[in-house]
């Protein structure tokens, strides 16, 4: 982020970015601080709350972040908004940000001294931040160049490092072809996979002759279980021998009762909840 952005921030949000104490003695005393303001916390002593929060705010143990915004310009007004969320909750200032950046595509606040409502903000923030151009700010995809993941519009796909080499982004893909796509209450294979310029997404070519773009399509659930193992069903231990998924009823799978012997094998066929895992 340039640096007049960043100074914007840290000026309007000062206390979130203040520099803090480095040494072991103040680490060991925010360490007890918090111990006793989590035992306050479940005794409900409020006069206690409230005089260790004020002790944690003399102290703070870490330092504001070192190197600076570590995404681009695109994420100001998402940043700009969540922190003015967390400061309208964060009554007793003991919120700490140690770090911005990006990291997979997606922003990532990491921050000290928060209490649960303040970090379901920053996922909220996180999560958004899959949908903004980390470049401009405007509506993006998430998108590769196969190596690496940015949030970018159509009109920064073709980015300059900071080593003077294009890297040229597409959407990310999100399936391939041994996935088994759901199509009108069918389970279809998918035969090949091309990107269309025009719609800028990948296109689906599946074997019942339909393509479709990847965002209409619904892959079949993952299970919850595999082949050879070992599962609780009732009162004893099985082996699963198959399994295969059924539109109606999810997951099928045929187990048979582990060592059970030669002549006689109980086998059952159950649904995946019927089912408990051993290993």
């Amino acid at each position: 982020m340039n640096k007049e952005n960043t100074n914007i921030l840290i000026e309007k949000y000062s206390y979130m970015f203040t520099e803090r104490s480095k040494s072991l003695e103040s680490l060991n005393k925010i360490t007890k601080l918090q111990n006793e303001l989590n035992d306050a916390v479940i005794e409900k002593d409020e006069v206690k709350i409230a005089q260790i929060k004020e002790d944690m705010k003399e102290i703070r143990p870490f330092y504001a972040i070192a190197f600076g915004f570590e995404c681009d310009d695109g994420w100001f007004n998402l940043l700009d908004n969540t922190m003015a969320k967390i400061q309208e909750i964060d009554k007793d200032k003991i919120t700490v940000i140690h770090q911005i950046k990006e990291k997979n595509g997606s922003l990532r606040i990491h921050t000290g001294g928060s209490t649960n409502e303040i970090y379901n903000l920053i996922d909220e923030a996180e999560e958004q931040s899959y949908n903004i151009c980390e470049v401009c700010g405007n509506l993006a995809k998430l998108c590769t160049t196969g190596s690496w993941l940015k949030v970018v519009c159509k009109d920064h796909r073709q980015i300059e490092t900071w080593t003077g080499m294009k890297q040229n982004y597409k959407p990310i893909m999100k399936y391939d072809k041994t996935d088994d796509i759901i199509v009108d209450n069918k389970i279809v294979k998918i035969i090949s996979i091309n990107f269309d310029e025009e719609k800028d997404t990948w296109i689906c070519n599946l074997d019942n002759g339909e393509s479709i773009i990847q965002e209409n399509l619904k892959r079949v659930p993952y299970s919850k279980y595999i082949k050879k193992y070992v599962v609780k069903f009732r009162t004893k231990l099985y082996k699963i021998l198959s399994l295969k998924y059924d539109i109606k009823e999810g997951w099928i799978y045929n187990i048979v009762q582990k060592n059970s012997s030669r002549t006689r094998k109980h086998k059952y066929v159950v649904k995946e909840e019927e089912l408990k895992y051993v290993r």
